[in-house]
């Protein structure tokens, strides 16, 4: 999958995510645990934010370089995908 294929996802409206990084999956019945990072990614993507958006909040926040964001960015929303937790 590449990169643009995620430039608009949504949350599962199902989805429960919780502030201490818990996210429970009605639809697989599964549980979760996220990092800060990947919690804070998620809550953007629920509230609308682009990919573009949540890149560029990345880049300004973290010290990471463009292509290793990019590389991380793409494993975990692949993997949220995955784990539908996020849909397109």
């Amino acid at each position: 999958m590449l990169f643009n294929d995620f430039l608009q996802m949504k949350v599962d409206k199902t989805i429960n995510l919780e502030q201490d990084g818990f996210v429970f999956c009605p639809k697989s019945g599964e549980c979760y645990t996220l990092n800060s990072l990947g919690q804070t990614i998620l809550s953007w993507i629920k509230s609308g934010d682009t990919m573009d958006i949540i890149k560029q909040k990345i880049l300004e926040q973290y010290d990471v370089s463009e292509v290793v964001l990019d590389a991380d960015l793409e494993d975990f929303i692949a993997l949220c995908v995955r784990y539908r937790l996020v849909e397109d």
